[in-house]
């Protein structure tokens, strides 16, 4: 599908490639959340999930090929979240699944002993896997916030899929399930204010302000 349309209450807003009208819905749920948060009794009453998922990113500073990512290379999984009210003592579930079905990783905060509290507001979690270890092939990542106990779902979301190339061509595509090396962050940022959202009419996000950050 290379075009679509976007409406809402019956009437179309907007029409264009389906990344152009994907960038736009998602600029409006920002805009949304923003304005959430603006409401005096949003932290009590807000209706909606106490906190989800708005976008994961994947990515790496290593030297990259010119599509995806070299498997010897460290990735960085960005979670970046909105939540309505304070969530005491959550955790995050990570998996990244290979294009056959394959669950190649699975980690938790919560055997990591990495607990985390999401302050109304927004903010983000990476997880940095060093090396990506994965072989070559075709991959996504699916996320959950999990409460306390880590047994119960509080959100969760997937990733675009992202291209893993081997260094060294030929190795065998079914050994790719490790156990990783790997650190967590959570960063909340300082203030109410969005950062990621900004005038429906401008493709740049506005750059976020401070932030406090923890690591494990």
């Amino acid at each position: 599908c290379e075009s679509g349309i976007y409406i809402e209450q019956g009437e179309v807003q907007f029409s264009g490639t389906s990344a152009a009208v994907i960038d736009k819905y998602n600029q409006v749920l920002e805009r949304n959340r923003a304005n959430a948060l603006k409401r005096p009794d949003a932290s009590i009453t807000g209706t909606g999930a106490d906190i989800e998922i708005s976008r994961i990113e994947v990515s790496s500073t290593g030297d990259q090929p010119d599509t995806g990512f070299y498997n010897d290379q460290p990735v960085e999984i960005k979670v970046h979240y909105f939540a309505r009210r304070l969530v005491n003592n959550a955790n995050m579930l990570v998996r990244i699944y290979r294009s056959d079905g394959v669950s190649c990783l699975i980690v938790r905060t919560f055997l990591d002993g990495f607990s985390m509290s999401f302050e109304r507001g927004y903010g983000f979690v990476t997880l940095t896997i060093n090396p990506l270890q994965l072989y070559g092939a075709l991959y996504y990542a699916t996320v959950w916030v999990m409460d306390a106990d880590d047994k119960d779902g509080l959100a969760n979301a997937s990733s675009d899929w992202f291209q893993v190339n081997n260094r060294v061509p030929g190795r065998p595509d079914l050994d790719a399930v490790f156990e990783p090396e790997r650190t967590w962050q959570h960063t909340k940022l300082a203030n109410d204010e969005n950062p990621y959202v900004h005038d429906l009419d401008q493709p740049a996000l506005v750059s976020s302000g401070g932030q406090i950050t923890e690591d494990l």
